[in-house]
């Protein structure tokens, strides 16, 4: 039986959809709110935008630019530290689409981050400034990595569980 075991098969696999749905919904909300929060935190006078139930946007104004070089990895790293420890929790249940959901929205986070980089013109051409960059490219790879490793494994062991439900139910 897949899912957790007071749930049957077909009560597990809405349970996941559910779940998955509602991390995506979640998700959107800690980036924001952590967007938010971190600019804030610098002195940027921040406001939260929203377009019905989600945030659109947040916009910040501060005579000091510089301060958005640890702005940013310091949303990346409330974003991430917020919804990775769901994928710990989850991963004693066979959740598979939920398990998904949390490895691609980490994996989101860190994208946006290095993109977000990439296309901005925030980054003093200090050395100080450039070193800043340097660490959030480094950390913001390192986080890619580690989430694609995890994408895969979490991949192989849903095809191997799959596998052997296959090979069970052919036994039977």
């Amino acid at each position: 039986m897949a899912g957790h075991p007071l749930l049957s098969r077909g009560r597990s696999i809405v349970l996941d959809l559910l779940l998955a749905g509602s991390l995506l919904y979640i998700g959107v909300w800690v980036y924001e709110l952590a967007n938010w929060a971190s600019l804030t935190l610098f002195g940027f006078h921040s406001t939260l935008a929203l377009s019905g139930l989600f945030p659109a946007g947040v916009s910040g104004v501060s005579a000091v630019q510089g301060d958005l070089v640890l702005a940013k990895p310091l949303q990346i790293a409330v974003s991430v530290g917020a919804v990775l420890p769901l994928l710990f929790l989850l991963r004693r249940f066979n959740l598979p689409a939920t398990k998904f959901t949390v490895i691609g929205t980490v994996s989101t986070y860190c994208a946006t981050a290095f993109w977000e980089a990439l296309s901005s013109s925030w980054i003093p051409a200090t050395p100080a400034g450039q070193a800043s960059f340097a660490v959030l490219n480094l950390t913001t790879m390192l986080l890619l990595v580690f989430a694609f490793q995890k994408m895969g494994s979490a991949v192989f062991e849903y095809s191997q569980s799959s596998s052997r439900r296959y090979a069970e139910s052919r036994s039977v």
